[in-house]
């Protein structure tokens, strides 16, 4: 019988469903040698639709700010000491990792914060420049940092293990600003793409949690096309199609690191500027700094050099191929199973 992951994130309009879809990547890593179980509180239906169609468990959790007490309701219903417990989210401090750990479980904390001490087993973090001593953690800690761990979903492994990658010779663009976007941070983006006359066509695409549709597609035009609610196998072939991207340093820029797409970067909250740091002195993409403080000039300029210059794009692409290997699913599973 193989052994339970428990999988605990949560995703919704208001934070976002980038926790619930990189454990959902660790998830499809781990589920053919794994039972893999996941538990969201009132998750939206495009999260229930993603989690059911990947062929996982999911138990829905009541809605509740209380997490010392969700954690108290896990081990008394949910989990045995048998199981794997991972938790992806801010919400769980170091008192909810000991009630998990006094009952016996192995535990691994998925993190970009290093915000409180962890008494997990395993913490990974796939961001490039975060150093061990950035962590507060028991002397059993194991970290797991970098590109090398890069929580993946399987069209973009697959990607980043195709060889090699090559500036395309269209000028069509695509951006993303993640399954929610709370600050319409696109609509800003779509403005700037349609001001350069070089771009041919431009592809927008938004979450389910998005809340600016009707509004941002009336922004539109003839070389507008706008994609909702995409799968992993969708997101990547049209990464894989376009010259240029923009996105922010979040999870969706390491999927355009493996899908070896030149693209332009920057960060709206604290917790990306790590990433945005080591994109940019990496060069793995061009930097744009704050979304928020962006002027339409700046974006414009930046956008309207990268598709001018082929070199800059093709030696991005260089740096993406020699920064991440495609190879952090066997070894995510190596370290599973040590466990």
């Amino acid at each position: 019988m193989r052994r339970r992951i428990i999988f605990r994130a949560d995703g919704d309009d208001k934070i976002g469903t980038g926790h619930v879809i990189r454990s959902l990547a660790l998830a499809k890593m781990l589920m053919s040698d794994f039972q893999c179980c996941f538990l969201i509180q009132e998750p939206p239906e495009p999260v229930i639709y993603e989690i059911k169609t990947s062929g996982l468990e999911l138990i829905v959790l009541a809605k509740s700010t209380n997490y010392l007490e969700e954690s108290q309701y896990i081990i008394n219903n949910i989990c045995s000491s048998d199981d794997i417990i991972v938790l992806d989210g801010y919400n769980f401090d170091t008192k909810y990792q000991r009630v998990i750990k006094d009952k016996g479980c192995k535990l691994v904390c998925v993190d970009d914060k290093h915000k409180h001490h962890f008494l997990a087993d395993i913490v990974i973090n796939h961001s490039e420049g975060i150093r061990p001593s950035d962590y507060s953690k028991e002397n059993y800690t194991k970290l797991y940092l970098g590109f090398d761990f890069a929580l993946l979903r399987p069209p973009f492994l697959k990607l980043a293990k195709g060889g090699v990658g090559k500036v395309k010779k269209t000028n069509e663009v695509l951006t993303c600003i993640g399954g929610a976007d709370p600050l319409n941070l696109t609509e800003k983006i779509l403005k700037i793409f349609k001001s350069i006359d070089l771009i041919e066509k431009i592809f927008v695409i938004t979450g389910g949690s998005y809340k600016f549709q009707n509004t941002l597609e009336s922004q539109g035009d003839a070389k507008t096309e706008f994609l909702k609610h995409l799968t992993a196998d969708q997101m990547a072939f049209y990464m894989g199609k376009v010259s240029l991207g923009v996105f922010p340093s979040s999870g969706i820029s390491l999927e355009a690191v493996a899908s070896r797409l030149p693209f332009v970067t920057g960060y709206f909250i604290d917790n990306q500027k790590k990433t945005y740091r080591a994109m940019v002195t990496n060069q793995l993409a061009i930097g744009l700094g704050d979304f928020t403080l962006l002027s339409y000039e700046e974006g414009r300029t930046k956008i309207m050099d990268a598709l001018k210059s082929v070199k800059r794009l093709s030696n991005i692409i260089t740096n993406q191929m020699r920064f991440l290997d495609g190879n952090s699913n066997l070894r995510l599973v190596d370290i599973f199973k040590a466990l």
